[in-house]
């Protein structure tokens, strides 16, 4: 990093509309709170992920790889000062002829980078654990050490959020049932593909958080099998049978299905059906019972040519997708 994020930059962030526990923290104020320090910790600038910022300094590690596949790693201290050795491979021997000033300003800007790197870190941890310490009772305190009572300045961020839930934020039985059918309830084609993403992505936190997690294969297969039933993604699944199994991951089908919905939105009407896509089965359904309606002729034709066009796409479907379909119903 060029610059160090300073103290005041994070808590003007994180500090301000902090959500409250008060009464008592329970599963949905915890949550919120959660949200809150994601949300500031996202807009701040990482080295790791332009996108996620962060954020994963709040984010429990399993939550955090459903948003990217490169685990979030906090940074190391470089040390005091910077070391002006070159760095040896492997089977090299190594050179002990007096650095270049080129060499010298190479260490020296990789140091920098790394040093604000690092007091970044820290900046940001300090005005996250100032913001929570002061926005939450007392009562609700407890250290992760044995023998000591309360938050201590070593609890990280994450260590404190996840404190809470385990303790405060437990979702009831009742709770995670409803979660579980929610988490397999049917997807309507009229969503945004990011709609039902979102919903899977919080039914397994809340499961995560009741003990009982999803495992990664369980969301993609109930993702692609809910995804299956909308007739929109025919040339999706097909790039997506083509994957070998390792590279068929939560990550990459929200990839290839955003994909295909945007150039499902780019698509006319009078092409749609030539860029892989079949209309919803509601759709058919209207086509249908309006053929009956019509008594011109020129009308019937239409929609007879229109329905039996509609079922060879999804006839198509079903078997370039067999495999897939195959697998999400094991």
């Amino acid at each position: 990093m060029d610059v160090t994020i300073t103290y005041d930059e994070v808590y003007a962030l994180v500090g301000m509309n902090i959500p409250s526990l008060e009464p008592r923290p329970n599963f949905e104020r915890i949550r919120k709170l959660r949200r809150h320090f994601e949300n500031a910790l996202q807009r701040l600038p990482c080295p790791q992920s332009v996108q996620h910022g962060w954020k994963g300094m709040a984010m429990a590690q399993n939550m955090y790889a459903l948003v990217t596949t490169t685990p979030f790693r906090l940074p190391i201290s470089p040390g005091d000062t910077p070391r002006y050795v070159r760095p040896v491979l492997t089977g090299e021997q190594i050179d002990t002829s007096p650095l270049t000033r080129t060499e010298q300003a190479t260490i020296d800007t990789i140091f920098t980078r790394r040093k604000n790197y690092y007091l970044s870190m820290q900046n940001i941890e300090r005005a996250c654990f100032t913001a929570l310490d002061s926005s939450v009772n007392d009562a609700f305190k407890l250290s992760n050490t044995p023998g000591v009572r309360g938050w201590h300045a070593g609890m990280s961020t994450v260590n404190i959020l996840d404190q809470l839930s385990s303790v405060y934020g437990k979702p009831t039985a009742a709770a995670l049932d409803a979660n579980d059918m929610r988490f397999r309830s049917s997807y309507s084609a009229a969503d945004a593909p990011e709609v039902l993403f979102r919903r899977i992505k919080d039914c397994a936190e809340i499961a995560m958080i009741g003990k009982n997690p999803y495992t990664d294969k369980q969301l993609v297969l109930t993702a692609v099998r809910l995804l299956l039933t909308t007739g929109l993604y025919i040339r999706a699944f097909e790039d997506w049978d083509l994957l070998a199994a390792a590279d068929q991951t939560w990550v990459e089908l929200r990839r290839i299905i955003q994909d295909a919905f945007e150039r499902r939105l780019n698509a006319t009407a009078s092409t749609a059906g030539q860029q892989g896509y079949a209309p919803t089965l509601p759709y058919m359904l209207q086509n249908a019972f309006g053929a009956l309606g019509p008594t011109n002729e020129t009308n019937e034709d239409d929609s007879a040519d229109t329905i039996a066009t509609q079922i060879a796409a999804m006839t198509l479907q079903s078997q370039l997708t067999a495999t897939t379909a195959a697998n999400s119903s094991q």
